[in-house]
């Protein structure tokens, strides 16, 4: 028996960004039933147009983008904090008309 941790379900039932934790002795293959996963971080926070398609050729949501840089954000975080940021905005998506994004406008917290 494998036990396998992961971000979350696909549409499809299928597990997203799953990674082998090791086998289990302890626990028999019929003894195991289907769990959905915690609620990750990023699925607390309040993102506008959360299914809006980022990457139509994988089917990743903004919600897919969020879960990954919150599962990924320890690492991350200690390398980019306090450097300056440009953000490259999509409103209609990649095919759309871009700007660049250099400051925030009022209303985010200080967290960002």
């Amino acid at each position: 028996m494998a036990e396998i941790g992961f971000a979350g379900w696909t549409r499809e039932k299928l597990l997203r960004q799953a990674r082998f934790e090791g086998l289990r002795q302890d626990k028999r293959s019929r003894d195991v039933l289907w769990e959905p996963a915690l609620r990750p971080a990023a699925s607390r926070l309040k993102l506008s147009h959360p299914d809006r398609i980022f990457y139509p050729e994988a089917n990743l949501a903004k919600r897919d983008l969020a879960a990954y840089y919150a599962s990924a954000a320890e690492r991350i975080l200690p390398h980019i904090a306090g450097r300056p940021l440009a953000l490259l905005r999509c409103p209609e998506g990649r095919e759309g008309e871009c700007f660049f994004q250099k400051h925030l406008p009022s209303g985010f917290p200080p967290s960002i």
